[in-house]
């Protein structure tokens, strides 16, 4: 499956940085700036990575160079012109790398600089009527940035039939989906959209829920950290008790058990000189991994309803 690699001089930059981030050599042996090299298409061997980053490796060889096209088959087959789509693709991702993807929206309805929150918001729909931000944060390193956006936010409000292409990085935040954009391309040509079907388990009716199973993960998380930084001795005993009768009343019958075990873990210390600390790391370790899923999970249900109902 393809994905996209970063090396960090590639990120974009502004004023100052960028003059000198252009002038400073390529990686891998290439024989010219940066400013030339983001301009070519390489194909590397021995090529280096760690996670998502490219490394720089000296034993990294490029073997062929051509200028690059990125209006091709290849880019134009990356390109998700459904925002559920996005969502439930950075739902399935892990880790704390950053998360890149390729949009394109069908047409900007909104571009606003919020004064209190010193943030640029776009408000982009797609073909199928759902709507999400573009968001960029004012700093002095940005000013420029933004001011080219706001420059294609009025494009594209006034001849909406011209499709912006869009590098972003993106996450979810309050409960909705949020692109962080990169790099705008207005010569990509996006290919037809498809229709694109949510997964069965996005479009249960328990979904509904999705908010306050959010509340609950948080009160969970909060229990979880009491228990690690007052020591497991020091658990309340109805504290578990009382969230897993919260969980079983959401029809999660699963985590109510995880929720269980480790009170009863907690419990035996407080009540024992003997109680090992494996199981109750144990029952720690289980709970934590639930609450990395479900939170997952939640996350893209919550934005998939703020996506179809926002505005």
């Amino acid at each position: 499956k393809r994905r996209f690699l970063v090396y960090s001089e590639m990120i974009r930059r502004t004023g100052e940085q960028r003059r000198s981030h252009q002038n400073s050599l390529a990686p891998w042996g290439a024989g010219m700036t940066m400013e030339k090299f983001m301009h070519q298409q390489v194909t590397l061997i021995g090529a280096k990575t760690s996670g998502s980053k490219l490394s720089s490796s000296k034993e990294t060889q490029i073997v062929t160079r051509t200028e690059a096209n990125l209006n091709c088959k290849e880019v134009r087959s990356l390109i998700q012109q459904d925002f559920r789509e996005t969502a439930v693709w950075l739902g399935a991702q892990e880790g704390e790398e950053e998360k890149l993807c390729l949009i394109c929206a069908e047409r900007c309805l909104a571009s606003r600089f919020d004064s209190h929150a010193q943030q640029l918001r776009m408000t982009m729909t797609d073909a199928a009527g759902n709507h999400a931000d573009l968001r960029v944060n004012y700093r002095k390193e940005t000013k420029e940035f933004i001011e080219q956006l706001e420059h294609i936010g009025k494009l594209m409000l006034e001849k909406p039939e011209t499709p912006y292409v869009w590098l972003c990085s993106t996450r979810f935040e309050g409960g909705e989906l949020v692109f962080f954009p990169i790099e705008v391309f207005n010569f990509i040509e996006p290919p037809p959209p498809k229709p694109f079907h949510l997964p069965p388990q996005y479009t249960a009716k328990e979904n509904a829920k999705a908010p306050l199973i959010l509340e609950l993960f948080d009160e969970i998380t909060e229990y979880m950290g009491e228990l690690v930084q007052c020591g497991i001795q020091s658990a309340q005993d109805g504290s578990g008790r009382r969230l897993a009768k919260k969980a079983e009343q959401c029809g999660m019958e699963g985590l109510s058990g995880l929720i269980t075990e480790l009170g009863t873990q907690a419990e035996g210390f407080r009540h024992s000189m003997h109680s090992g600390t494996a199981a109750a790391l144990t029952a720690l370790m289980q709970l934590q991994r639930y609450l990395s899923i479900g939170r997952r999970k939640s996350a893209v249900i919550t934005a998939l309803n703020s996506m179809q109902s926002k505005l």
